[in-house]
């Protein structure tokens, strides 16, 4: 099984989460609204970490993101992340 690891950025402009993919010599860009699948629910209500064991049987998992990439998703672990504030 190969693992993969995605780091979502919010576009504040458009209100999506986005990431960018590179596979092969191509670069894709991968795009969901900022409150969708489990990584939009941590980013906006910025609680602790989801770890997911069965991400088809929770509520929150956004699949079109495996039908994007071909991937399937078999558990995953969002964390928020937030650079720190100045001082």
């Amino acid at each position: 099984m190969r693992e993969r690891r995605t780091l979502f950025l919010n576009d504040e402009s458009t209100g999506e989460l986005y990431s960018r993919v590179a596979e092969g010599g191509a670069i894709r860009e991968i795009r969901m609204m900022n409150t969708s699948g489990v990584a939009g629910n941590v980013f906006t209500t910025r609680r602790r970490p989801a770890i997911v064991d069965d991400p088809y049987s929770d509520p929150r998992f956004n699949a079109d993101v495996d039908k994007q990439t071909g991937y399937v998703t078999h558990s995953l672990l969002c964390a928020p992340f937030a650079p720190p504030k100045a001082k």
